[in-house]
């Protein structure tokens, strides 16, 4: 029924799904460095603590790779090449 998935696709997906989890932590953590450190002056006040966003941190990269998990983004395709998704 369907084509067996080789190992190089599976590392592959692997990886994506890691880059994405570590993308969502990264991303928070910069934006609370930039809104608490260099913008303090610039921004309306900011009461949220490190603590808050370290609690957040683990549901929303479950909603980011559920999300995108939901849409596709991490299946594998037999197609490759640039034109790949077009279909006729």
């Amino acid at each position: 029924m369907f084509a067996p998935i080789r190992k190089q696709q599976r590392i592959l997906m692997a990886f994506t799904v890691a880059a994405d989890m570590l993308t969502v932590p990264v991303s928070l953590l910069l934006t609370w460095f930039l809104r608490t450190q260099p913008f303090r002056g610039y921004l309306p006040s900011f009461a949220h603590t490190f603590d808050t966003y370290l609690e957040a941190l683990p549901f929303l990269v479950f909603i980011w790779v559920a999300s995108w998990w939901a849409a596709g983004l991490y299946s594998i395709s037999s197609q490759t090449g640039p034109f790949a998704g077009i279909t006729r």
